[in-house]
């Protein structure tokens, strides 16, 4: 045995302790691997519980950054929608405050609802629908043959008397898809 020094003087049974568990470890072929078993189910379960605290953060995040991006959806949907509101009434006002006979001709119409469109980002194409769904005009440039749209959810809500704002699923256009 070592003398004992100041410093490690209170360490002593420490060291006997580590003798002890040396000796066993040499005297029992079994203890090792149990040992060893041991050890790596305490690893696997300390790397399982990190792994499982990271998981539990990254769906906080995932839910934080859904939430920010569902509002933020919400504000642009809000926004497109009150740019178009805001359009329409425009037209709508022009119309129902000409005269019958100093309404605007058909043939200018298609520019101002084309340039209504460019200056909104939201807006892809206006039409403008007869009270049996049959297509007017329309903001295209070279418009294509008009589809029909006295079927469409959103010409039969209005006929039906729905004054309400009404926002339809997406649209599929034949020709610009």
């Amino acid at each position: 045995d070592d003398p004992p020094s100041p410093a490690g003087a209170g360490l002593g049974w420490m060291r006997r302790g580590v003798r002890q568990i040396g000796q066993q470890l040499v005297a029992s072929p079994r203890l090792l691997p149990a040992l060893a078993t041991l050890l790596i189910v305490v690893l696997l379960a300390i790397i399982g519980s990190t792994v499982w605290a990271s998981r539990n953060h990254y769906l906080e995040m995932a839910a934080r950054t859904s939430h920010n991006l569902s509002e933020s959806l919400q504000n642009q949907t809000v926004h497109a929608i009150g740019g178009v509101d805001a359009i329409l009434a425009g037209i709508a006002d022009l119309w129902s405050q000409a005269p019958p006979d100093r309404l605007p001709e058909a043939a200018r119409l298609r520019p101002l609802l084309r340039a209504k469109v460019m200056s909104n980002e939201f807006i892809r194409e206006m039409r403008v629908l007869d009270a049996q769904g049959r297509e007017v005009q329309s903001s295209q440039i070279l418009p294509g043959p008009p589809p029909a749209q006295q079927d469409a959810p959103y010409f039969t809500i209005h006929r039906q008397g729905h004054n309400g704002l009404f926002v339809s699923g997406l649209m599929h256009n034949p020709v610009t898809g």
